[in-house]
């Protein structure tokens, strides 16, 4: 008889009880680890399932202009919400709610319904225009495929369909509610610009911009600004990336003007309410004491809106009469910038043509859009501060101040103008055929000048041979500059070739060629003709509107390059002052007090009896320079006005200040395409200096007082 084993001395139940041992320990193990050491990170993660957090927005800050007169506010608008968990039930009866909201929204249903083609070449730019394609908003989705997608997270949980709905569809939508279970209108804050065309380019405009076309905008940023400075593009860029953060659904960002450039100031901080939901995402309570949401700031800008109207109204005048009289379209396309020289202080920016910034808020659509991008001279653009050309003669206030500190010139000096310079050919002196003639604009000379009459009269040969230098048989042998770049410093020391810094995104900083710049991009080397085109504002030189006028305004108070600023000072929501305006010096004009003075003396002989008297206003001093700058740029080309034949288009210039003797306001005119500067800049600068003096003369607001 065979002895009957015990179990344990079995090796196979040995090795299965030491496995089901293991087993048993590593579930203890595991169930230690679990409910012990990450007690913590798992009983957040059911918390996350349960509880969400909802932003209450804050209201953005509101914008005025120095006087307080209202620039952008809040104002309702309507989005459209579908509560998917609450569409009705089958498939027919559903369908039948996506077809009237197709109707009432323009939306397609699905998105292989239909399909949106832009012709634009910058198409993802639109899309952030306060989603002015419904379609294309919605990341082309139709209705029900955003209903889709929230069905299957939160079916409890409103999604938004179409954002800023006409108030007659909002309406329409609510009145038929019984009709459409689970569909809402909910009302939001929208912007409202009440200056809209007037000043649509200072204040700009906010955008809802949704993450997933982010990448786009950044790129369609590069191809629109490659050509201006980096600094001119950070706000921009800055609010684009940070729109990473918000909700498409329901925030706004600053995509332009101080709208972009202050919007830490705008936007507020949001507040929020937490609370707790059923795993189908219904809200079952509040948890905890709201946080409520702190509004944005108000900006006051240094803006004078009844000067911004007047600027705005003469230089339209102006354009209109220039294509009148030529019979055909010349130019739509001009500014008109105006500063306390005193501080730095902008009181009026116009860029024409101008647009409404009230499209971009209330949804523009895509024919408005399209005729935006499509027209030629370019509204969208501030060409106050992105126009980048040749300046003409009002760039002669800065050789004339240069040569006179460098003592080429001196106010008893005098120069002989017949009306032109013949150069001999250094290679070929002996054959006239190879000379090269340089014209004044008055052919038949102004005879013996002086510096203050070669400003008033704005003589050319004057300040070729200050520049650049005379030493040819039958003139009067002049020094001119030692070198070109001696010259070149005291050309960017009034601030051109670089930003001036105004607090609005898109400057450009303008060009100041030199020999290296033209050896590296012609090929050729610097010429005396190079220098004397660069001394009266032509060849390769170009500045901004807003840089001449920078330089006006230091000649005018002394000395002093100030930075320009758009914001007088910031509040809070209760009115009280978080931040005022400071003079930001960027630095003192390297030219003795005397000689700015000598300066000025010419350009009020400009206005008093040289070229500039269509700028006198009865009882004021002012002081101004005009300039006429030739150029062929590419939109000249494709319009027709370089054409074999034609004189060479011209821009018209005029700037000035005023009163001459205490200058407390100074002013750019800047017209594309225009003529004569004498003729049709400065006619527009004596509107507006009239209306400035006379609402100074009858006890108007001083509104520019420093």
């Amino acid at each position: 008889m065979q002895p009957v084993s015990k179990p344990q001395s079995n090796p196979r139940v040995v090795v299965l009880y030491g496995v089901v041992a293991l087993m048993m320990a590593m579930f203890v193990a595991r169930l230690w680890q679990m409910q012990v050491i990450e007690a913590g990170r798992y009983e957040t993660l059911a918390d996350s399932n349960r509880f969400r957090t909802i932003a209450i927005d804050a209201p953005r800050g509101i914008i005025y202009d120095r006087a307080g007169a209202l620039m952008a506010r809040n104002a309702p608008a309507y989005d459209v919400t579908i509560v998917p968990a609450q569409l009705p039930d089958g498939e027919e009866n559903e369908m039948a709610v996506y077809r009237r909201l197709s109707e009432l929204l323009g939306m397609p249903i699905s998105s292989r319904a239909a399909s949106l083609r832009l012709r634009s070449p910058l198409p993802s730019v639109g899309d952030f225009a306060g989603q002015a394609l419904p379609f294309r908003a919605a990341g082309g989705r139709g209705i029900k495929d955003i209903v889709d997608e929230a069905r299957g997270i939160a079916p409890y949980r409103p999604v938004t369909v179409r954002s800023n709905v006409p108030r007659d569809v909002a309406l329409q939508i609510a009145e038929e509610n019984l009709r459409l279970p689970g569909v809402k209108t909910v009302i939001v804050s929208s912007r409202e610009y009440p200056a809209g065309l007037l000043a649509s380019h200072v204040v700009g405009y906010t955008s809802r911009v949704s993450v997933d076309l982010v990448d786009q905008l950044e790129q369609a940023m590069i191809e629109m600004l490659s050509d201006m400075g980096q600094e001119s593009v950070t706000a921009f860029y800055q609010n684009v990336q940070a729109a990473k953060n918000h909700n498409p659904d329901t925030d706004r960002v600053g995509l332009t003007g101080v709208e972009a450039t202050h919007e830490d100031w705008l936007h507020g901080t949001k507040g929020e309410r937490n609370v707790e939901e059923d795993v189908a995402g219904r809200e079952i309570r509040t948890v905890g004491t709201p946080i409520d949401p702190a509004p944005g700031h108000n900006l006051y800008l240094t803006i004078d809106r009844e000067l911004q109207q007047v600027a705005l109204e003469a230089l339209q005048q102006q354009i209109d009469q220039i294509n009148t009289t030529a019979g055909t379209l010349r130019t739509k396309r001009g500014a008109v910038v105006a500063m306390d020289p005193r501080n730095g202080q902008v009181l009026a920016l116009v860029s024409l043509p101008t647009y409404d910034n009230n499209l971009f808020a209330r949804g523009i659509t895509f024919e408005e859009y399209e005729a935006l991008l499509n027209e030629p001279f370019l509204p969208i653009f501030n060409h106050a501060i992105g126009d980048q050309v040749q300046p003409g003669s009002v760039f002669k206030i800065i050789p004339a101040a240069s040569a006179l500190q460098e003592e080429i010139v001196t106010l008893r000096w005098t120069w002989y103008d017949s009306g032109s310079i013949v150069v001999p050919n250094k290679y070929f002196p002996n054959d006239p055929r190879q000379a090269q003639t340089f014209f004044g604009w008055y052919r038949q000379g102004f005879g013996n000048t002086n510096i203050v009459a070669a400003l008033a009269n704005s003589v050319n040969t004057f300040f070729y041979v200050t520049v650049g230098g005379l030493d040819v048989p039958g003139y009067s042998k002049v020094k001119g500059f030692e070198d070109l770049n001696s010259f070149l410093d005291y050309v960017r020391a009034f601030g051109l070739g670089r930003l001036t810094g105004i607090d609005l995104p898109g400057e450009a900083p303008g060009h100041v060629p030199d020999s290296q710049w033209k050896r590296l991009t012609y090929g050729e080397n610097w010429s005396l003709g190079d220098t004397y085109n660069l001394s009266i504002g032509e060849g390769f030189l170009t500045a901004t509107p807003i840089q001449i006028l920078n330089a006006t305004a230091a000649v005018a108070n002394g000395g002093t390059l100030y930075k320009p600023e758009v914001v007088l000072r910031i509040t809070d929501a209760d009115g009280n002052e978080v931040e005022s305006f400071r003079p930001h010096i960027l630095h003192a004009l390297p030219i003795n007090p005397d000689n700015l003075a000598i300066v000025r003396e010419g350009m009020q002989a400009a206005v008093q009896w040289g070229t500039a008297q269509k700028a006198q206003v009865a009882g004021l001093n002012v002081a101004g320079k005009t300039g006429t700058a030739e150029f062929c740029d590419d939109l000249a080309q494709r319009l027709g006005f370089c054409a074999a034949g034609l004189p060479k288009p011209t821009h018209a210039w005029f700037t000035a200040y005023a009163p001459a003797d205490d200058p407390q306001i100074a002013l750019v005119v800047y017209i594309y395409n225009g003529g004569e500067g004498s003729q049709v800049a400065a006619p527009v600068a004596q509107k507006i200096l009239q209306f400035w003096h006379d609402r100074q003369a009858s006890g108007g607001s001083a509104t520019n007082d420093p």
